[in-house]
């Protein structure tokens, strides 16, 4: 797939980019647990990812190991969607404040060359 961007040169000339990707997701079903899991490893290849919390607890969710609920960045109500940022390539962990249901995972990467 061909991802046009368009950026103004000097004024008046328009430059055209084109970057050629090919994007896949990739879905997991990662089961609720009160011990902390890794929802997704790090990834060079990453340009986004979306995790949706299947359960009725609540699910922390943190950039980088050790999600808890004293430490997460941020906290996923039952049934919520959280979009990673785009580029994020880092590790996500979570945990649940109950270990019924499960995460949701999708990752969306490119492949490679």
């Amino acid at each position: 797939m061909n991802n046009p961007l368009t950026a103004p040169i000097a004024g008046t000339q328009l430059v055209r980019v084109v970057a050629s990707v090919s994007p896949e997701a990739e879905v997991e079903s990662v089961p609720a647990t009160t011990e902390t899991v890794t929802l997704l490893k790090a990834n060079p290849h990453r340009v986004g990812a979306i995790v949706y919390n299947d359960s009725p607890g609540r699910l922390y969710l943190k950039f980088g190991p050790g999600a808890s609920d004293t430490s997460h960045t941020v906290a996923l109500t039952a049934h919520a969607l959280y979009e990673v940022p785009y580029g994020f390539p880092g590790e996500l962990s979570g945990v649940w404040s109950q270990a019924t249901g499960s995460a949701r995972v999708t990752e969306v990467v490119t492949q490679e060359p």
